[in-house]
């Protein structure tokens, strides 16, 4: 069978959280799951009903939340689904296959149809009836403590399988930043360009010479009027953290920068040459 295309994990697979007991749990692992690109979420028969609560916990998940799909049973949750995998703590002694997430990524991945990935109750984990509809085990290694809070599960596992998909070539889309004038759009930097033969990449402390020199400049003229020196300081190193320079590029820079100084200290010099 040809392998899905690798985006579609994000509308095959679906994270149950069966019988969760508090609210705010499950808008943690909205959260969780809208971080790593997953948003279909259905809760079986949560104990809570307040809802204020999850969204509180939901920062930038709220849709998640909204297009939640309740069911009284998990038999209804999973109905359509081709693989049904099951987190359950290392140890039990069942029959099913058990992976480790990242095993269960790469399988994910491949599989042709939508997925359930059951998530059990805080206090007692999925019960043997839950299990026995499952294709599947999942099981995260700890060390001392086996139990993990449920968001932090959800994350571990969905995690994985983003990695997984970003292995194999999906491109998240641009992300979103608030800011006090909305949602702005920032894409992804493009990988720059490696240097050219010969070239040799700029040490951190070129570029902060150049930095601190342009900004010694700004600081002339009214550039800084109401801007902190600092965060200018900051964009204009990132700026050149980005593209990468070569040390003989901000070599150049500096002689700019050293020319425009000395014409701002012998203006009068200037005018003779």
């Amino acid at each position: 069978m040809p392998t899905p295309p690798v985006e579609s994990y994000r509308d095959r697979t679906q994270v149950v959280l069966v019988r969760p007991l508090k609210c705010g749990n499950v808008g943690a692992s909205a959260r969780a799951m809208k971080n790593m690109g997953l948003r279909r979420l259905h809760l079986v028969a949560p104990q809570e009903e307040r809802f204020q609560d999850a969204r509180r916990m939901a920062p930038g998940a709220h849709d998640v939340l909204e297009a939640a799909q309740r069911h009284e049973t998990v038999e209804q949750a999973i109905a359509g689904c081709t693989w049904v995998v099951g987190a359950t703590v290392r140890g039990r002694r069942l029959r099913w296959p058990v992976l480790e997430p990242r095993e269960l990524a790469s399988q994910l991945l491949r599989n042709q149809g939508p997925v359930a990935l059951l998530f059990g109750p805080e206090d007692s984990g999925l019960s043997n009836l839950d299990l026995s509809l499952c294709h599947s085990l999942v099981s995260i290694p700890t060390d001392a403590a086996p139990s993990l809070n449920l968001a932090q599960a959800v994350l571990i596992v969905a995690h994985h399988i983003f990695e997984e998909a970003r292995r194999q070539g999906y491109q998240p889309p641009p992300r979103r930043r608030r800011s006090r004038r909305g949602h702005r759009e920032y894409a992804v930097a493009p990988t720059p360009p490696a240097p050219g033969p010969g070239d040799v990449l700029a040490p951190a402390e070129f570029m902060l010479n150049a930095v601190h020199g342009a900004v010694d400049i700004l600081g002339r003229t009214a550039y800084l009027n109401g801007r902190s020196r600092e965060q200018v300081a900051l964009t204009l190193y990132q700026l050149l953290q980005r593209t990468s320079p070569a040390k003989r590029e901000v070599a150049i820079l500096l002689g700019m920068i050293g020319k425009l100084r000395y014409s701002l200290d012998h203006p009068r010099a200037e005018e003779g040459d």
